[in-house]
This record gives C-alpha cells, structure tokens and sequence, in this order.
C-alpha cells in the first residue's frame, strides 16, 4: 500500500508515545507544506488567536513571518482558507475517540498531529487529543458541528484555528508534536475517504432546495418507508402539510405517469389515515399548491426523509452495513440523486464492482 493510503490506525495512532522526533525535520519544513496545501497560519497565545483571525496581522502563508513568530514564541494555529481541506479536531477530555474514529473510518494516513493537553483515560485507554487534514471535494460545504463524525470529533471549517507543532500547550506545558510518519515532512495529504465526505456534508434546512433529479421506480419503496416511518396519526395540520407538499412536489418530478399516479394515491392514502381527514381540505390543499409551490419551493422528497427520521430500514442484501449507512446519510442530508447512483449501482453488480 502506498504512503498516501496507508491507514493511520497501522502506525499506532492509539499510543500517545507514537511521536515524530521534533529534530527529524525543520518544523519550518512542515509549515512551508502547509501553506503550500492552502492553509494559513495563525499566531496564537495559548489557544487562541492573537487578534482577529481575519487580520492580516493574525493570519498568514508567508514562511517569513510565520519564522518571526516562532523566534518571538508564539504559538501557531492553522486555519483553512478554501472550502477543499478538512481539519478534524478530536478532544479526548468530553469524549473524542481517536481510535474508534480511525476504525470506523479506516482512516488514510495523512498530516496528523498529538496535543500538548495531558492524556486522558477514555474506553480503557489513555489518549490524547488529535488535529487531522484532509483534502476534499471543491465546492462541497461542510458541516463543523462536533457530533457527526462522533462524539466531540468535530471539522474546523474558514473562521476557526487549531494548534499545530511546535506549539506549546497552555496548560501542560508539552509540545504539540507530529503522529510519526504523519508530518507534512513524511507523508502526503491524503484524500478524504467518501463515507467522511458524505458524514460531513452540511445538512440542508427544513425546506432544502430542489434536487430535481426524477422520482423513478427505485425510489417508490423508500418513499413507502418514509410514510410508514411517519404515520398520520391525527398529526396536526402544518405536520400533514410538509408531507403533502413534499408528495406533490414528487408528483411534479415523477419520471412517468403511472409513477405519478402511484404517489397521489400513497399521499391520499397516509392522509387517510387519520380520523381528522376530510375530502374537501385534501382537494383545496392540493389546488393552493398548483400555484405555491410554482411561486417558491415548500417541500421536497428530502423534507418527508427528514421528517421520517433516517435511517429507513433498507432490505437489501448486497447492501453491506457501510454501504447503507452512506446511502442512509445522503438520504438524510438531502443529496437524493447521489443516494440514488449509489443504489443503482448496488442493483448491478458490474457496475458496482467498478465503483467500489
């Protein structure tokens, strides 16, 4: 396996004495490839930044000033400047597991860094905290909440810094220092594997944008789930609303007439479900959306996925636990034309044999 693709958990990441000798390279050496993978660096005290993180005097790429810092002893934190480079933070203290983080996700082996913080017991072990960097896809936004890819594992988007080597921490007085054979030095920045990418794309709002690709046969059967998981049980009307609206807007893209058909009658069936139901509000909700839903988009398909809670429980027995929990996530963050290439795929072996 190449350097780039060697998986961090073969080089121990779980043994906080898994260090780089901070004499092997010229930390300089490290932060010129940082700079040089559109990072910046920010001149700390402590933690934090000294100044405004958008001050040209806070934050920089030239190796010059950076060197003038270190000379002055400030620490150095790193923030990413595109949307293309992911900087996870796992903290240890409130429960960020590295090593169960690196099994999950089969993490490749890439810039990674220990924290100065003392280390703490957490599932048995002693572990410290950890920054990792990653390239991903251009233009794809992220979310940097601390709970998707595990608990206080979170992304530090544009706007918020780490520390890096050779920095120290504030409260231990230890330095930072590279994972061994993870300094910019000693590997390459590695891409960030697809199930990261999905776990990590930014959710859309109760009301997401249109994804327009069209409702075809393969996705009846999670559109039944979706109104099994979320039964009408005498919702209140705004609740019985979204998923109307959401079942007319699928109407508009039902890729055929017979597929029309069949979700106006899975909407007039789940509204009869309840004892509230009566024929005329169905009929006059229905002709008030002919005009709203012209003028701006209430619902979508993804707002009856949502609403329904993923993960739907999907029968399917090429389908490997990994795999359905990226379709699951796609479905859930609103990206239904992906999830449904990934289930086509997964329905012709082939091709899925080419994907995978």
């Amino acid at each position: 396996m190449s350097g780039g693709m060697t998986r961090l958990n073969e080089t121990k990441i779980g043994n906080p004495s898994q260090c780089q000798d901070r004499n092997e390279h010229g930390e300089l050496d490290n932060i010129r490839r940082l700079i040089g993978e559109d990072l910046s660096i920010v001149r700390c005290i402590g933690k934090a930044p000294n100044g405004s993180i958008y001050s040209k005097k806070v934050t920089t790429t030239d190796l010059a000033i950076v060197a003038h810092w270190m000379k002055q002893g400030y620490n150095l934190g790193v923030t990413t400047t595109t949307g293309s480079r992911l900087h996870i933070d796992v903290d240890p203290r409130w429960g960020g597991d590295m090593e169960q983080l690196t099994n999950k996700y089969k993490l490749r082996r890439t810039w990674a860094c220990w924290s100065g913080g003392e280390p703490v017991e957490l599932n048995g072990k002693l572990q410290r905290g950890a920054h990792l960097f990653y390239r991903a896809p251009t233009g794809v936004q992220f979310c940097s909440d601390a709970t998707s890819l595990g608990n206080h594992i979170s992304v530090l988007g544009h706007g918020l810094q780490g520390i890096i080597p050779p920095s120290i921490h504030p409260e231990s007085g230890n330095s930072y220092t590279w994972m061994k054979g993870c300094s910019p030095c000693e590997c390459e920045l590695a891409e960030a594997s697809p199930k990261i990418v999905a776990r990590l794309l930014r959710k859309p709002d109760c009301t997401p944008p249109p994804d327009d690709t069209p409702i075809d046969e393969i996705e009846l059967p999670f559109i039944e789930m979706a109104l099994a998981a979320y039964p009408n049980d005498d919702l209140h009307y705004d609740e019985w609303f979204k998923v109307v609206a959401a079942l007319y807007w699928a109407e508009a893209h039902a890729a055929t007439l017979e597929i029309k058909t069949r979700l106006r009658d899975m909407s007039n069936q789940w509204s009869r479900d309840s004892k509230k139901f009566d024929e005329t509000t169905q009929k006059a909700t229905r002709k008030g959306l002919d005009e709203s839903q012209r003028k701006e988009k209430l619902a979508t398909i993804t707002t009856l996925y949502q609403l329904a809670g993923i993960p739907l429980s999907i029968d399917l027995p090429m389908m490997s636990d990994e795999d359905r929990e990226l379709f699951e996530m796609l479905l859930f963050r609103g990206h239904v034309g992906t999830a449904k290439e990934l289930l086509r795929a997964l329905c012709n072996p082939a091709l899925y044999a080419r994907v995978r």
